[in-house]
């Protein structure tokens, strides 16, 4: 694991006499996937070891510099975790509750861990380097939450309280629903193997990696579905959107615009709120939604689209 600077003047420039890296500490060879805590500190995958490592930099040394010595290096073991060759195991912190989700592809399952549940630690011998600390933590807590109907699960990514895990082999993300004992809510299928990184971004698409395609993919809302006659023109309007919470409908292209069903949800498709028997130039109020992308679906007898919405307060 290693540190680096995004300021174009330092990176990649030879400087210091080792390159242009902050920080690197060596006693975790081949590590796959890592995940930030705060500060400097991050976790990481050690694929040598078979460990989930806790990697505290502490003060970085400066670019190309090799003072590693106030590194902090403690080792969580005999979890039973192992790679699928070389597809990465990514992880993810949960910051508000302190559950560090990790995927165990060597065994198929998704594992968390309590990281603040290590009751003792013992201390163990430096590897390649001095280091402030280099332990062995025990007596700390975590559990297997998925172990079946993954083929070879990779990445994986916490949006709200929904986790989302990619299968390397299907191509599918698959959305857990945190609240109710990980019970499956459904799945993307994006039809190729491949899938390693995913991520909610800014825009609350998901986007994901393919290796074997190298791609960088954005998951959006489809066309307008209409499940009667192709040539219908359904269209419905949203104004405004952005919008700070109030919206109008405008619906055209239907004859039957009664008992029709108005839905909003976030970008892993849990329903946040709902309204029924929704009329032509009806006004919703969704002003004590937080900021962020949304979809509005409208459900009729006959079709049903959905439109991104944009709220900004």
């Amino acid at each position: 694991p290693s540190l680096w600077s995004s300021d174009p003047e330092i990176y990649a420039q030879p400087s210091g006499g080792n390159g242009s890296h902050l920080d690197m500490l060596h006693g975790s060879p081949f590590s796959m996937g890592i995940a930030h805590e705060v500060d400097n500190v991050f976790w990481v995958y050690d694929d040598w070891n078979n460990d989930i490592v806790r990697y505290d930099f502490v003060d970085d040394h400066g670019p190309g510099a090799d003072d590693h010595a106030d590194g902090i290096v403690r080792r969580y073991s005999n979890i039973g975790i192992e790679a699928d060759g070389d597809i990465p195991n990514h992880l993810i912190l949960d910051k508000d509750t302190d559950w560090l989700y990790f995927v165990d592809n060597g065994n198929d399952r998704v594992i968390r861990l309590d990281i603040n549940s290590a009751t003792n630690s013992n201390g163990l011998p430096g590897i390649n380097e001095p280091l402030a600390e280099h332990s062995s933590m025990t007596g700390f807590d975590y559990e297997v939450i998925i172990d079946s109907d993954l083929e070879r699960p990779c990445g994986i990514e916490i949006f709200e309280n929904t986790l989302l895990v990619g299968d390397y082999e299907t191509g599918d993300i698959v959305f857990y629903d945190m609240e109710n004992d990980f019970t499956e809510m459904g799945r993307v299928e994006t039809l190729e193997t491949g899938l390693t990184g995913i991520k909610i971004g800014p825009d609350g698409n998901i986007w994901y990696t393919n290796r074997i395609n190298n791609t960088l993919m954005s998951v959006q809302p489809g066309d307008p579905v209409n499940t009667t006659a192709i040539d219908q023109q359904i269209k419905v309007g949203i104004a405004p959107n952005p919008t700070d919470g109030l919206i109008s409908l405008n619906i055209a292209g239907i004859k039957d615009v009664t008992n029709l069903t108005a839905v909003v949800k976030n970008s892993t498709g849990k329903s946040i709120v709902q309204w029924n028997n929704v009329l032509n130039g009806q006004q919703l109020n969704m002003t004590d939604l937080p900021n962020g992308v949304y979809f509005l679906t409208l459900q009729g007898s006959s079709f049903s689209n959905t439109q991104k919405l944009i709220i900004s307060h």
